[in-house]
């Protein structure tokens, strides 16, 4: 279904999308006291733990933010915004791919339900993206309810993901073991 210019079909979602970029800034925000609540426990041995599990949560959650702040620039046309997303969606999209493959490929222990929102949901979320960049294309209004999808998964698995690590970092003991 293609549609009008981009400014005109994001009269409808302005307010959406300026919440959906406020929620994610705002849980990135709380990843850094995460960080410094894990900061006794992430030492040097431990680094590449952040490099999997804290990392890809703020990348997720400033993926979300830059494609709604994307989706809300006045000036914006089908094509840019397309293209835009289309970046976005391609490099999170290898980006979340190896952290998932990193993830498995190392045998982490994680439980089925850690495996599905550190790994699995991310990823799906990125191929909505991309999805949402190739119908944007075609100047398709369906573009703006595909990135809307997109970022509420990502979000989700943001807000869900900090709350999994805080409370991991806040049950370990002090230094390492």
């Amino acid at each position: 279904m293609a549609g009008g210019t981009l400014a005109d079909a994001i009269g409808g979602w302005h307010e959406f999308y300026a919440v959906l970029a406020t929620a994610a800034t705002t849980i990135m925000a709380s990843m850094f006291v995460v960080a410094s609540i894990a900061s006794s426990f992430l030492t040097p041995e431990r680094a590449s733990e952040a490099r999997v599990f804290l990392t890809p949560t703020v990348i997720h959650l400033a993926a979300v933010f830059f494609v709604s702040v994307l989706a809300l620039v006045p000036t914006l046309d089908w094509q840019a915004l397309g293209e835009m997303t289309g970046i976005i969606g391609l490099i999170s999209l290898v980006y979340s791919g190896a952290v998932g493959w990193n993830i498995g490929r190392r045998g982490r222990g994680l439980d089925l339900v850690d495996q599905l929102w550190y790994g699995f949901l991310p990823v799906l979320g990125y191929l909505a993206i991309l999805g949402a960049a190739l119908i944007a294309f075609r100047h398709g209004v369906r573009t703006l309810e595909m990135l809307a999808a997109a970022g509420a998964v990502l979000l989700l698995a943001g807000i869900r993901n900090a709350w999994d690590l805080l409370i991991f970092f806040v049950t370990r003991s002090k230094g390492p073991s």
